[in-house]
């Protein structure tokens, strides 16, 4: 099978960001970080700006984050974009961004609104919202054509057996949000749909998002190899990096 990915949403890379030039028409030398506070990407990300020779701004939660640069950068609350928006420009205007980067799924919403603010190039704020929502996806990639799978979204206020007991499984159930494949369950009947349902409860619950905390996607499961296709896209042109096969079987019930 060959999956629509909607869990890994589309993000410009350093390289990338720095071709955007500066007020002055320089190449871009301040780039702004968007990331969560303890993603396991920091390093990376510092490691290509040394060898760049460009100056890096994190913004994150991570006040208290044990990576010195992220400690040192600007704070705000990712759930709150007006205000992270507002921080963000207050600092733009003593030393201006030259391109803005979001490291992990998770900053790409955020990385755009700021982006969009700053008028600096990105992916639009909508663009990043439907990449990063699983449902959201779903629904435009058929608007638009595109196979999907059969799903439908289970509410975890409302009740799970009879909203679980109209599924055809097997199923395949998962956060709206997230990456990784955390809370990914597959689901051969009814019993184990309400158990995937708690599961997912429990794993989404300090979530911000009312939606993303309360809703489950629930998809047919589909036999077969999985292949990934890793690419960029700029200005609509698809760049194809890497077609690869799993190395293992991917039949669940949880999908590492």
């Amino acid at each position: 099978m060959v999956p629509a990915s909607a869990g890994r949403a589309a993000r410009p890379g350093v390289a990338a960001a720095l071709e955007a030039p500066g007020g002055d028409g320089k190449v871009a030398t301040h780039l702004l970080l968007v990331t969560p506070a303890y993603s396991y990407r920091h390093a990376a990300y510092l490691d290509a700006a040394c060898e760049l020779g460009i100056e890096v701004t994190f913004l994150s939660e991570g006040r208290h984050s044990l990576t010195r640069e992220v400690a040192g950068g600007i704070h705000v609350d990712f759930a709150d974009d007006r205000a992270a928006i507002a921080r963000v420009s207050e600092v733009a205007r003593r030393r201006p961004f030259s391109g803005v980067v979001a490291t992990d799924d998770s900053a790409v919403e955020l990385a755009a609104r700021v982006a969009s603010a700053l008028a600096l190039p990105f992916n639009s704020p909508e663009s990043a919202r439907l990449t990063r929502r699983k449902d959201l996806s779903r629904q435009r990639l058929r608007q638009a054509g595109v196979p999907v799978p059969d799903h439908r979204l289970i509410d975890l206020a409302a009740d799970l057996r009879v909203q679980c007991a109209v599924l055809r499984y097997p199923q395949v159930l998962k956060p709206i949000s997230l990456s990784a494949s955390r809370g990914v369950i597959r689901a051969d009947n009814l019993d184990e749909a309400l158990a995937a349902c708690e599961t997912i409860r429990q794993i989404t619950r300090t979530l911000a998002d009312d939606e993303e905390r309360g809703r489950v996607l629930a998809e047919a499961y589909i036999p077969g190899d999985e292949y990934a296709l890793e690419a960029l896209i700029d200005h609509g042109e698809l760049t194809p990096l890497a077609l690869f096969d799993k190395p293992e079987p991917l039949v669940g019930p949880f999908f590492e």
